[in-house]
């Protein structure tokens, strides 16, 4: 009998022995053989495999560890058997919540006290009199939230409040109730608003969390705990955090290693001369719960007031940010959405007009003759002011993004830019997520400076495939067209093929 036989009766006997099934041992040998190569860059690793599953008797080998490895209880294939064995960590908790049908998360965070503003002898960050409730419920399937938190501290006398507001979303109303004024606003989205409403709502929670892809990276694993029986493992990071004024953050998590779900989360601040502080408390997070039939009703609480009605409430414009350069006589410089695609590009619309949302076309009229001189992939219209380059803010990445022209639309008196930014290469993965620095420059003589400003919080989209270029970009092109029509003309395909070529002209 050979050397390859004789293993592979034997091999046969000990599955037997771990599992009476016939069929076991094939099994792992069926994994064997349709095991794919994780890093296929790797030579080394590929002549490795290969002289694995050229030599029968290696093969067996293989088999009979991966058996033993389960008959011990390591279970190789992920995860553990007995629950012991960490296979969840930080960076599986955005992709898990994400996954959950439904999300909520109850605890307190402090009301924003304006440093400066009050005696500190009165009232200082962090006290138990400035904490209010934070709730957040979601349906992660339709978008559908509703989100209670703490606004300003408000001190009369000696006395401190922490008053709260809420905000229900039900698919096309947004309400915000100011349960210290007992009183409700409406404001009605469209179809497209509805549409980022509900991709943005799934990461909504993350960022209120402090769980982005930017902080992840600095979080480690510090510590173990059992709470209600359970085991979970503690996460902890410190950064500085320039979206929450200069702040510096602590954050501590606990995390199942068995499902990766969230069980609680800590917060402490410290800003200027204060000492650290908790700012919030999760202790309440709970995934897949059935949601009450009226959590994401958008009707006037009893005893409360309508400052306007779903009938006359306000249908928002497109809109990320607004800023005046150049004081009472300046320009307005406006930005509408932003997506980046997978090549890093990014995709921006913004105007520069006299007013907005109204502005003078006697003024603006001018502007008719740039924008129809314009070519895809040629300079970005000279207008007073212009967003010419970008950058994703808290990763330096040493590539700049060039602006070119890629399209206009035109709503009302409003002519829209969108510039295509094109990185000096292709980058190594998506560096969007919420924010990005806008550099602007002025072109008019009395207006002569340059700076940056930023998105605001509704960031960008990440465009990965074909549908979402169709659903995202060429729906706010829609959106900022008077009749409701995106260009005919720009397809994804076409939007690459052109960075491409601008990439190329770039290092020509």
């Amino acid at each position: 009998m050979t050397a390859e036989k004789t293993i592979e009766k034997r091999l046969k006997k000990l599955a037997q022995v771990i599992a009476p099934d016939d069929k076991f041992a094939e099994n792992v040998m069926s994994r064997i053989d349709n095991e794919s190569i994780t890093a296929p860059s790797a030579v080394t690793a590929q002549n490795i495999w290969r002289t694995i599953m050229k030599s029968p008797i290696i093969k067996l080998a293989t088999a009979a560890a991966i058996i033993i490895i389960v008959f011990t209880g390591i279970h190789y294939f992920g995860g553990s058997i007995d629950g012991t064995t960490p296979a969840y960590g930080i960076t599986d908790v955005p992709k898990i919540l994400r996954q959950a049908r439904t999300i909520h998360i109850k605890g307190w965070r402090c009301a924003n006290v304006q440093l400066g503003l009050y005696d500190p002898n009165v009232v200082r960050p962090g006290r138990e009199e400035t904490r209010a409730l934070w709730e957040y419920w979601v349906d992660m399937e339709t978008g559908h939230m509703k989100c209670t938190q703490p606004g300003n501290a408000v001190i009369e006398g000696n006395e401190v409040s922490a008053p709260v507001y809420t905000t229900v979303y039900d698919g096309e109303f947004i309400m915000t109730v100011n349960d210290e004024r007992k009183k409700v606003w409406f404001t009605k989205l469209t179809p497209y608003q509805q549409l980022l409403r509900k991709r943005k709502n799934s990461f909504a929670i993350l960022q209120s969390m402090l769980l982005t892809i930017d902080s992840l990276k600095s979080f480690n694993k510090t510590n173990r705990e059992k709470i209600g029986g359970q085991i979970f493992d503690i996460w902890e990071a410190e950064l500085g955090a320039p979206s929450w004024g200069g702040s510096h953050l602590r954050i501590k998590t606990w995390i199942s290693p068995r499902n990766g779900h969230l069980r609680r989360v800590e917060v402490w601040r410290k800003e200027g001369d204060i000492n650290w502080y908790k700012h919030t408390e999760l202790s309440q997070i709970e995934y897949d719960v059935a949601l009450p039939s009226v959590i994401f009703a958008t009707e006037a609480p009893p005893g409360y007031t309508s400052g306007n009605t779903k009938e006359t409430a306000n249908v928002p414009r497109l809109f990320q940010n607004r800023n005046r350069i150049g004081g009472k006589t300046g320009q307005y410089i406006t930005s509408y959405a932003c997506f980046t695609l997978n090549d890093g590009s990014v995709i921006l619309g913004w105007s520069c007009t006299t007013g907005w949302p109204e502005n003078n076309w006697e003024s603006d009229s001018y502007q008719e003759a740039i924008f129809k001189d314009l070519i895809a992939g040629g300079e970005l219209p000279k207008l007073p002011v212009e967003f010419y380059a970008v950058s994703p803010i808290g990763d330096d990445h040493g590539v700049q993004y060039h602006g070119r022209h890629l399209i206009y639309t035109r709503k009302e008196n409003i002519l829209h830019e969108w510039g295509l930014y094109v990185p000096e290469r292709q980058l190594d993965k998506y560096y969007g997520r919420l924010d990005y620095n806008l550099f602007y420059r002025c072109n008019r003589k009395d207006l002569n400076r340059k700076g940056a400003l930023t998105l605001g919080e509704t960031g960008d989209i990440q465009i990965e495939k074909e549908r979402d270029f169709d659903l995202f970009v060429l729906g706010a092109m829609a959106e900022l067209s008077d009749d409701g029509k995106a260009p005919e003309n720009v397809t994804y395909e076409s939007v690459l093929q052109l960075a491409d070529q601008i990439r190329e002209s770039l290092i020509e």
